[in-house]
């Protein structure tokens, strides 16, 4: 059965959804993981994320995508979502104007400028303190302060020195990946 599983994620004609499946069974597997998977499939370990991801779909979205009545760039979409709000998302996905007989589907673009707008919150304009720690005590602050720089007289190797120290944040992607931001302090 392995190396079927591993066979069909090497097929050119295989649906997004299917190679999710095999992947997850690969890894149900004792002995695999997503680095087994990248050297026995080929593919690249954000391949396999973003495949393993499709499995988050509610069940009428992934119907609606194997059937191809939405494309993977609208069923990726729709994966990152929480699943209460993935049904709502969908239906939004489709337009019927006054001369269509039928709904048509939107482009994806068209589906995340609204997730964008609909379900995402700016913090920018949130009614709350984004650097209250006691929010969340364990996520902490929204917005991680900089720390200042040492004060007091400093040789100009010290400034030099201190002028490009950079503050490296990891953030998880939610996918068991890393990825990072980089922010350079001014003295």
């Amino acid at each position: 059965m392995e190396w079927q599983l591993v066979e069909n994620s090497q097929r050119v004609n295989v649906h997004p959804y299917e190679e999710a499946q095999g992947f997850q069974r690969l890894l149900d597997l004792p002995g695999y993981d997503v680095t087994a998977l990248v050297e026995k499939s080929g593919k690249s370990a954000a391949h396999i994320y973003a495949r393993l991801s499709l499995l988050q779909l509610i069940p009428t979205v992934a119907e609606a995508f194997v059937q191809e009545r939405i494309t993977a760039s609208h069923a990726n979409l729709i994966a990152r979502l929480p699943q209460e709000h993935q049904q709502a998302t969908f239906d939004n996905c489709w337009r019927k104007d006054w001369s269509d007989k039928e709904a048509h589907l939107l482009p994806a673009k068209f589906l995340s400028a609204s997730i964008q707008t609909n379900l995402y919150l700016n913090l920018a304009e949130a009614p709350f303190d984004r650097e209250d720690t006691t929010l969340n005590p364990t996520a902490g602050a929204c917005v991680i302060p900089l720390i200042p720089l040492m004060p007091g007289p400093r040789s100009p190797a010290a400034r030099q020195e201190s002028s490009s120290l950079l503050l490296h944040l990891s953030l998880s992607t939610g996918r068991g990946s890393l990825s990072s931001v980089s922010v350079a302090a001014a003295t």
